[in-house]
């Protein structure tokens, strides 16, 4: 399984996901690339020694099968930038997350039409206001609405997709077992 090499990188926070995806594409297996020695890095055209010796460092404390049960034990769902079910949209950023972790029915969820709301946490009545009527506008369809977890525009967001029967992605930057504000805990549930 694969699966725990993936969740091993992401384990690493010093890692960014443009040296996974360098690691990932230049070796074209995430367990070789888990594995791979400073000299192999060093094969790496234009990645540099002290990025190489910092994974090779930080690796030496990451167990891949626990990290993966630590996380399946949290009942916490996991995609992979190799899983061919991976956000189409996502995939075309400069640089998007090797692996997604995420609770709930991700596949009911239309990621071909979405709509995503930013918003000020101290939003205004108007701004409120103007976030509703568009989403009643959109009441009844297949159209995903995506926002942060955070209180103002996202959160009414995610109230208002809610409301007019439309699927909802809450996207927590703080992971999903870190629900930041606490005030937001039903809205997570």
């Amino acid at each position: 399984m694969k699966t725990k090499f993936w969740t091993a990188f992401s384990s690493i926070e010093q890692l960014d996901s443009t040296f996974i995806q360098r690691l990932y594409n230049y070796f074209g297996d995430i367990e070789i690339a888990f594995n791979a020695s400073l000299h192999d890095l060093e094969q790496i055209e234009g990645l540099s020694r002290i990025k190489a010796e910092n994974f090779i460092s930080k690796k030496k404390g990451v167990n891949p099968e626990q990290t993966l049960e630590l996380v399946l034990k949290k009942g916490i769902n996991i995609l992979t930038y190799d899983d061919e079910r991976y956000p189409y949209m996502l995939r075309q950023i400069s640089n998007p997350p090797m692996t997604l972790y995420y609770k709930g029915d991700l596949f009911s969820c239309n990621l071909d039409r979405t709509v995503a709301f930013v918003g000020s946490r101290k939003a205004s009545y108007e701004g409120k206001e103007s976030v509703k009527r568009v989403i009643s506008n959109l009441a009844n369809t297949d159209i995903c609405i995506v926002s942060g977890l955070a209180t103002g525009i996202d959160a009414i967001s995610h109230k208002s997709a809610i409301e007019n029967n439309l699927k909802t992605i809450g996207v927590i930057a703080s992971g999903l077992d870190h629900i930041y504000p606490s005030g937001n805990k039903a809205l997570y549930e």
